[in-house]
């Protein structure tokens, strides 16, 4: 049996057979899209070839190794609209925790808006008495905000750090401060 051209819609995973949609008028073809008309068919050798796994959402996992440090492990999207996760889960700690280090290493998109986001993350910290660290994102991460990130970084407005266990060994090797009491 041979299968005939998969047609893929925007956003959509290829099928063998593309229902048509009910947001377009009846008369449009269902390999078409109605705002330019073009149609989407995989080449020959794409048919059989595994469908990658879109990015996803903003995934956020907090850990303490110690008292004063949480490490927020932060992947996929990070632009304007997912930042407002990444603030509200974050902006608790502020005040509570001594150093919050964002580890940025599994994140697959950076946009500028992102980077807006944890600059403001960067102030809100620092106006509550916490030390915020940026883990570098991987040489994988697309978008504008990589580069961004850096010249941030290079006017020390933010803290760019290699990896999150630097930050630890740094505040563990820092010498503390006790208060005692006069007697």
């Amino acid at each position: 049996m041979v299968a005939g051209p998969q047609t893929v819609e925007r956003g959509r995973s290829p099928s063998p057979a593309v229902e048509p949609r009910p947001d377009l008028p009846a008369d449009t073809p269902p390999d078409r899209d109605e705002a330019d008309g073009q149609r989407w068919t995989l080449p020959e050798a794409a048919r059989d070839a595994p469908v990658p796994p879109p990015c996803g959402p903003l995934t956020i996992r907090l850990r303490s190794p110690i008292l004063q440090l949480t490490v927020a492990h932060v992947g996929g999207i990070l632009e304007e609209s997912t930042a407002k996760q990444l603030g509200r889960r974050l902006g608790v700690l502020f005040g509570r925790s001594v150093h919050v280090v964002v580890d940025l290493t599994e994140i697959t998109v950076l946009t500028r808006g992102g980077v807006r986001a944890l600059l403001g993350l960067h102030r809100a910290a620092t106006s509550r008495g916490t030390q915020l660290y940026l883990v570098r994102p991987s040489a994988n991460a697309t978008g504008t905000g990589r580069r961004q990130l850096g010249r941030l970084a290079s006017d020390r407005l933010v803290r760019l750090v290699p990896t999150a266990e630097a930050v630890l060994a740094q505040v563990l090797a820092a010498p503390r401060t006790t208060t005692s009491d006069p007697a």
